[in-house]
């Protein structure tokens, strides 16, 4: 990983694209936890990676949740997500489990 917000961001990402497939694929019960914990890991709070999923709603409008799916994504957010959208559930469950 680049850094520590590359890493933030990659957690965020993989629960918005699968939400609860990657909250349990991860070993949490809940969004909470998954949130707390998986900040904690990286030296985050917990509200960064919460806020970060919600940013990437846009491209998940069909999701369960309703984040910020109406809001247009910021240039970086966008960059984020055609650079890391291309990889498998199993590869960015990995990916993540590594920096975790």
């Amino acid at each position: 990983m680049r850094n520590d917000s590359t890493a933030a961001s990659l957690i965020a990402f993989f629960l918005a694209k699968y939400d609860m497939d990657a909250v349990r694929h991860l070993g949490y019960k809940n969004r909470t936890d998954a949130f707390k914990k998986t900040a904690a890991a990286i030296g985050f709070k917990w509200t960064y990676i919460k806020q970060r999923r919600d940013e990437f709603d846009a491209f998940f409008p069909d999701a369960s949740r309703q984040g910020w799916n109406k809001r247009e994504p910021k240039p970086a957010v966008t960059e984020f997500f055609n650079e890391f959208n291309t990889l498998t559930f199993d590869e960015l469950g990995k990916k993540i489990k590594g920096l975790l």
